[in-house]
């Protein structure tokens, strides 16, 4: 008695999942425009439950958490894996690209310089952070960098404020 009652609620379950996966199919445009209007509506809802969702997906320690991150990070913006991350590091020396120094102990890892708004993103290399912030502040731009570099030189001769 017992295993006909499992074979038939398995059957039931069955048919039940093939109808539902039949039903979806046959109104997929409606179910889609639904659930976006849903979206929408419960904007802040779908925030929460999507951060959520991420933050229990957690792991046990906070070093495996962070790798686990990190290793998102660079694919997603960058389209690179840790092994690509460490084959440029060490094609660089260890060093940044612009200042030929090594990172810096409060550092974790370099900056990965990329040319904007290019798709797919295009590295130019791995940078310390005070040469990632400096490019930062100029935009990239090549003739505002000159005009710095004019300035500092102009620079070099000049008295000292309030000296004699």
């Amino acid at each position: 008695m017992q295993r006909i009652q499992e074979s038939s609620s398995d059957e039931r379950r069955l048919k039940k999942r093939a109808y539902l996966k039949a039903y979806q199919q046959k109104h997929r445009a409606r179910l889609t425009a639904q659930s976006r209007r849903w979206r929408e509506r419960h904007r802040s809802i779908y925030l929460i439950r999507a951060w959520c969702r991420r933050r229990w997906k957690r792991y046990a320690t906070p070093e495996e958490s962070h790798l686990i991150e990190r290793r998102h990070t660079l694919k997603k913006k960058y389209g690179l894996t840790q092994e690509e991350y460490w084959r440029l590091f060490e094609q660089q020396g260890g060093l940044c690209v612009i200042c030929q120094k090594p990172k810096r102990d409060k550092d974790r890892y370099f900056c990965i310089d990329h040319e904007h708004g290019s798709v797919p993103v295009k590295i130019r290399g791995l940078l310390c952070t005070p040469c990632n912030t400096a490019l930062g502040q100029v935009r990239d731009d090549i003739e505002v960098l000159r005009a710095m570099i004019e300035y500092l030189e102009g620079r070099r001769g000049a008295r000292p404020r309030g000296g004699a």
